[in-house]
């Protein structure tokens, strides 16, 4: 049972057409009990008779309307149309209403009741500034049976294009993190890290297709039961693949040849980062790699997260800059930064790099990434719950506006 303090309105919208509304007077109050109903028929047109506030909302108010439930004297109170929420789940006590039922007396007092919440479940009348932990879960699910859906000349498209949005980030993090050799190292790495993260932006909102992201929602949608284990392996292996000749080809033809780094200080920072990915323990190499996607992850799930633009682009910001900045090591990053390392002159090979770094950093990426983050959301939003995954919509059903 949950506390409410009704507040009745100095004025009160009646619909003419209704001839069971009636008015409601300011200071009405006595005794009926108020049956919460999150999804009243919105074919009902109520009267506006107050607002209420939730100590669990802040100063929030929130306009209630009174709908008749069909029993002399009880009235239910509930959000109006553009603010009730579609869920068909009755609140503990709650009463049906039927369209066309009298209208109860004036003079009534309101008493609520609430269900109890499941963990990740939002209250009825909160508005959706952003999503809870469960109902992002529940969305990453649709998200792996649209990816599993897509079209492969779409997938292959869609894994080339983010390995190419994410060596755009990666130039642009050399230019201001490598740009001031005479700064505080901290500082550079932050600069490097921050710069890093629009990749990322770039990829989340343009709907990429990045092989350290779908190790998660592959993964997720796997263990969900939302995709088969063939339509797994097939996202996996062919973001990877064009993942990395996206960045090949962005490190070649829009860095390389367009001589972005062919003076210093960029010229030697570019061989350094090459040649140390390259040279760097074995243990250290994975280790690393395990927090990066983590990372990554993280920030994939925190902007899948947001409703708004400026939410995701944080969201995405703050896992990212943090990754970078420490060093951790992400394998789609270092298919742009190796290559592009050695096509400058770095002392390495690429068959150092591939079996020295890449492979490592994979298996580092997916652990992080898949079990770390994926697996961690399917025990506690998933397992032995109600989330199902939603059907896919077909394009046909769409309708433009």
């Amino acid at each position: 049972m949950s506390s409410t303090t009704f507040q009745p309105s100095t004025s009160t919208a009646v619909n003419p057409s209704d001839s069971n509304a009636q008015s409601v007077r300011p200071g009405d109050s006595s005794n009926v009990s108020r049956t919460v109903h999150p999804s009243q028929s919105s074919d009902i047109t109520p009267d506006v008779v107050g607002s209420i506030q939730d100590p669990g909302a802040g100063d929030l108010d929130h306009r209630l309307v009174r709908v008749p439930t069909g029993k002399a004297g009880e009235v239910a109170l509930a959000l109006p149309d553009e603010r009730r929420p579609t869920s068909s789940r009755t609140a503990t006590g709650g009463t049906e209403v039927a369209k066309g039922s009298p209208t109860a007396p004036d003079g009534l007092t309101v008493t609520t009741t609430q269900k109890d919440r499941e963990q990740g479940e939002r209250k009825d009348f909160h508005q959706k500034i952003y999503k809870t932990p469960k109902e992002a879960t529940a969305g990453l699910l649709q998200a792996a049976q649209n990816k599993a859906d897509l079209p492969i000349l779409k997938l292959i498209l869609l894994s080339f294009l983010s390995g190419i949005f994410a060596a755009f980030g990666g130039t642009f993090a050399i230019i201001v993190g490598k740009g001031v050799p005479t700064w505080p190292i901290g500082i550079q790495h932050l600069l490097f890290g921050f710069c890093f993260h629009v990749g990322l932006v770039f990829i989340v909102l343009f709907g990429g297709e990045l092989f350290t992201g779908n190790c998660m929602i592959m993964l997720l949608g796997l263990m969900g039961k939302a995709i088969t284990w063939r339509k797994f392996v097939v996202s996996i292996v062919v973001s990877f693949v064009f993942n990395f000749l996206g960045c090949c080809f962005a490190g070649a033809f829009l860095v390389y040849y367009a001589e972005v780094f062919n003076d210093e200080p960029y010229l030697s920072a570019v061989q350094d980062i090459a040649f140390v990915k390259c040279t760097l323990p074995i243990q250290v190499l994975f280790l690393r790699s395990i927090s990066a996607n983590w990372l990554v992850n993280l920030a994939i799930f925190m902007a899948a997260q947001a409703e708004s633009i400026e939410g995701k682009m944080v969201a995405c910001m703050i896992p990212i800059m943090t990754f970078a900045s420490i060093g951790f090591e992400h394998s789609v990053a270092n298919m742009f930064f190796v290559p592009l390392g050695l096509m400058y002159g770095a002392q390495s090979t690429f068959w150092v790099f591939l079996y020295r770094n890449l492979i490592l950093v994979t298996i580092g990426n997916f652990i992080g990434g898949g079990i770390g983050v994926g697996a961690s959301l399917w025990y506690v939003y998933i397992y032995n719950t109600k989330v199902a995954p939603l059907k896919r919509v077909p394009d046909d059903k769409f309708k433009t506006v």
